[in-house]
């Protein structure tokens, strides 16, 4: 039962693919953790935490547009499809305006 188990992943395109995107994604996790040992090692402790820091600041500041360009991947091609079009460039200047300033704000608080 095993054999023919794994006789049928053996032969499966599926499993190839499968199989290419967890080994692709174990030497990502590898490097990382290499890299991130190397920066340790070279920036020392208060600079590597300043690193970490501002990486994680980074990391939860999408959280800060608030789903204004979710909105935008889904209404746009909502008014683009019924011609309005004005109202469709309405929305794109406002998310882009909402970026501008989330990214002045924590340009301003970094």
């Amino acid at each position: 039962m095993f054999k023919r188990i794994v006789s049928t992943f053996k032969n499966s395109p599926f499993a190839r693919v499968v199989g290419f995107f967890a080994a692709s994604n174990a030497i990502s996790t590898i490097l990382n953790m290499l890299a991130g040992l190397i920066s340790a090692r070279l920036l020392g402790p208060n600079y590597y935490g300043l690193l970490n820091s501002i990486s994680l600041i980074q990391g939860y500041a999408s959280f800060a547009q608030v789903g204004v360009l979710n909105g935008l991947n889904r209404e746009l091609p909502f008014y683009f499809g019924k011609g309005k079009i004005d109202r469709a460039h309405q929305l794109c200047s406002t998310a882009k305006y909402w970026a501008i300033l989330l990214g002045f704000i924590f340009f301003v608080a970094l």
